[in-house]
């Protein structure tokens, strides 16, 4: 992979088509009702992009001037031109909102490569591993990013010429929304005009659509055997310590109770970092969405009995808040999605007794039957991180489908995590699902997606729930469902407010999962001196979990057991005293 020409050939850049919602929102049960699916079909293909959001109200990066009211009325002969250029991938969504008058619309552009990017290329063939699947005709190029030299190597050609090709293209018509780090490309507003230019640059291989991510929501921590009573080990157990999570969502309330009281004056001792990479500031904390804060309190919430909340699967990890949705929005651009991850990835040594290991993604969209790598700027992304050393847990979806994922969850390199109930909690009807699910009936009450909802008339631990996507190249199932998690200070809806008591869907499994390979890396570490890498995270949770049945589709996938996957390791590993996980660890 040394040359561009080879790295963008065809055979390498495979397009796929891509139906989504104008944004991708996180999978919560309690959204499930929201997920509209517009079925907009956008391609995309393999290697380094750039994102040009073309559409009014963000601000200017780079310093780049721009009014998007100065722009020319756009003709049919100069949208014809522009549907006819090659380069411009799945021209029908790119071009869809200027046909219908507005100034701009929202693309992503991928670059050619630098001469020193091949040459570090090459030079990660030799790492010692590599990710599996990243030698796939069609997967991005693999470069070793857990070598600090190459990865900050990458970084500095990557920013260096990504800025020198914005530099080229500035005009009142581009507004710059992300610059990314690890793949050669940008997000941006810019109008036809711009597009044009941008589509006759020699530097240009190809623009697709800036595709948005919906949240997927709805405690299970007994389910998966992460609650081992107390006193059933001595002191010094694993409980996540000297690990750190990520969650990629919509903020973390620093202020609550479990999640370090409070900062100075954000973080603090629980969440030591983060950044707001929608709104582009260095405060990453809700403004009015409890999405990732329900996410985090699952994770590794702090130790403690208000309620039914009893902290989180890794309660001595720490976090970092990633808030990649505008304002108090429920859904998420992939270009604010991309510059978190590779965030994550600048960042992950920040506090080097306690890296960032894992990311959590209770988001995604779209409806992909088998694995899409060829999602290519987010596919990019995700090796990347991967590359890195550092897991990525997703929520599969909550729309009812039977051998269908959204993504990111879809994607190889990403853990797909799927939901079960952690116990019989009653009939639960009414789930609001995709007119492509395949256990559904007719609800006008769900009019935002297709009024159509399932039901389950009974309930119990490890059944799959209605809603969850569930497919053959998914990874794991894990407790969704009521769980009772933290959300902002002062909201909730139990007497302190300060606890939700319904949260759940494919959102909530997601970071229980990724709370149980917190607790897998932290023993690791204790005990042999280094890491897993997330390959061997992946491995044990899956050939350690309890195997489960979706009957909905008679597909059967490992459900997170933390018990057998620490008993596993190397030695006489020992689980957290906790009271409330026998579920996720196994009886």
């Amino acid at each position: 992979m040394s040359d561009a020409k080879q790295e963008f050939s065809p055979a390498v850049c495979p397009i796929f088509t891509y139906e989504t919602n104008a944004r991708k929102s996180p999978m919560s049960s309690k959204s499930i009702g929201s997920l509209a699916m517009q079925r907009n079909r956008y391609t995309r293909a393999a290697g380094f992009c750039f994102v040009l959001a073309l559409s009014p109200g963000y601000g200017v990066a780079q310093g780049i001037a721009s009014d998007a009211s100065a722009a020319a009325p756009v003709d049919k002969a100069q949208l014809v031109r522009l549907a006819s250029d090659p380069k411009l991938l799945d021209s029908n969504a790119i071009l869809e909102e200027l046909r219908l008058g507005a100034a701009t619309t929202s693309v992503i552009v991928t670059l050619t490569p630098t001469t020193a990017a091949n040459a570090l290329a090459t030079q990660s063939q030799r790492a010692a591993t590599m990710p599996a699947g990243a030698e796939k005709p069609g997967a991005p190029v693999f470069y070793d990013l857990s070598n600090e030299s190459i990865r900050t190597q990458l970084r500095s050609t990557v920013e260096s010429k990504v800025t020198q090709v914005i530099t080229q293209l500035a005009s009142p018509g581009l507004r710059v929304r992300q610059q990314f780090s690890y793949q050669f490309g940008f997000a941006a507003d810019v109008t036809a005009a711009v597009l044009q230019q941008i589509l006759a640059s020699p530097e240009v291989v190809q623009v697709t659509k800036n595709r948005t991510q919906k949240m997927y929501s709805k405690q299970g921590i007994p389910l998966m055997r992460a609650d081992i009573p107390p006193g059933t080990y001595p002191p010094g157990t694993y409980k996540g310590r000297g690990v750190s999570i990520a969650i990629t969502d919509s903020g973390v309330d620093t202020a609550h109770p479990m999640l370090g009281n409070g900062g100075s004056p954000i973080f603090n001792a629980k969440v030591i970092g983060g950044y707001n990479t929608a709104d582009k500031n260095a405060d990453p904390r809700p403004q009015g969405n409890s999405h990732g804060t329900a996410c985090a309190g699952i994770a590794a919430g702090d130790l403690t009995t208000s309620g039914d909340y009893i902290g989180g699967v890794a309660p001595e990890a720490k976090l970092y808040a990633l808030k990649i949705t505008p304002t108090n929005s429920d859904s998420a651009a992939d270009a604010d999605t991309i510059a978190a991850w590779e965030w994550v990835i600048t960042n992950k040594n920040n506090d080097p007794k306690n890296p960032i290991l894992i990311i959590n993604h209770s988001f995604g969209g779209g409806e992909y039957a088998s694995t899409c790598d060829a999602l290519s700027n987010v596919t990019t992304a995700a090796l990347r991180v991967v590359s890195a050393g550092i897991t990525i847990f997703a929520a599969s979806g909550n729309e009812g489908l039977c051998g269908s994922m959204g993504d990111p969850a879809c994607i190889s390199f990403v853990n797909s995590v799927g939901a079960v109930y952690d116990a019989n909690i009653g009939p639960q009807v009414g789930w609001c699902v995709s007119a492509n699910a395949c256990s559904k009936y007719p609800y006008p009450g769900c009019s935002k997606t297709a009024n159509f909802a399932a039901d389950d008339p009974t309930t119990a631990a490890d059944k799959v729930t209605a809603y969850s996507n569930s497919a053959s190249f998914m990874t794991l199932f894990a407790p969704s469902n009521n769980a009772y998690t933290t959300t902002i200070v002062g909201t909730g809806g139990d007497p302190t407010k300060n606890y939700d008591m319904t949260f759940g869907g494919t959102s909530a499994a997601s970071p229980y999962a990724a709370g149980a390979a917190a607790i897998l890396q932290s023993a690791f570490k204790a005990k042999t001196g280094v890491f897993l890498t997330p390959a061997e995270v992946r491995n044990y949770l899956i050939n350690n979990g309890d195997i489960i049945t979706d009957t909905k589709i008679a597909v059967s996938k490992p459900r997170v057991n933390l018990a057998k996957a620490v008993s596993a390791l190397p030695g006489d590993l020992l689980l957290p005293n906790r009271g409330g996980w026998r579920t996720l660890l196994g009886n």
